[in-house]
């Protein structure tokens, strides 16, 4: 099977099952980027390494402990690392706990309780939305990439957030958000100019 036509498969499908070229060509980076990681002896050592897994699951569960003990507004912005050294480390297969959340959720869920998760969820799910939104009302090719590139950007974002406190990086916020506001803003110019191009021109 040629390149050409399954690309242009890609492009033009709509519905469900619909991919942007744009998503397929960042999931390849992806695939390349981790193959070529593989054969670093250091990145390989770490990735098969179990401990570091069992690390971040015991860390988790201490940051469920200290929601619990604060649940509706947490315990503080930045004063995790204060409260999960006066607990007791959570140990998972003789793996400890850490001072450090190492998951944006979690820290959320800690510090500022129900109060700021709850607000964090939705805005998550928003940006599910505008996506979706965008990819269903873009029919030109350039929307089409602006939703695969958000789309791998959001999902990297996401990935990351699962991993590491990614809320203090302010480089990697910025950049999302300006990303999301640039796909806001033509998501509103869409629906705007879809109405006006439906009314009928007036009658002689």
């Amino acid at each position: 099977m040629s390149v050409k036509p399954l690309h242009r498969y890609i492009v033009t499908t709509e519905g469900a099952g619909a991919i942007s070229p744009s998503l397929v060509a960042v999931l390849v980076l992806v695939l390349a980027a981790n193959t070529s990681l593989e054969q670093n002896k250091t990145y390989s050592a770490r990735l098969k390494e179990r401990n570091n897994i069992y690390g971040r699951l015991a860390t988790y569960e201490q940051g469920l402990e200290i929601f619990r003990g604060s649940p509706l507004f947490g315990v503080g912005v930045d004063n995790y690392t204060l409260a999960s050294q006066e607990r007791a480390p959570v140990f998972v297969h003789n793996v400890q706990s850490i001072d450090f959340p190492h998951n944006s959720y979690v820290a959320v869920l800690a510090e500022q309780g129900l109060v700021g998760f709850v607000p964090l969820l939705l805005l998550t799910f928003a940006v599910w939305r505008l996506i979706r939104g965008l990819r269903r009302r873009g029919a030109s090719e350039d929307v089409r990439i602006l939703v695969g590139v958000l789309s791998g950007v959001a999902l990297g974002y996401l990935l990351m957030s699962l991993t590491l406190q990614m809320l203090i990086y302010s480089p990697s916020n910025l950049f999302f958000a300006a990303l999301l506001g640039v796909a806001a803003g033509r998501l509103d110019s869409q629906t705007t100019d879809q109405p006006q191009a439906e009314e009928p021109s007036p009658s002689d």
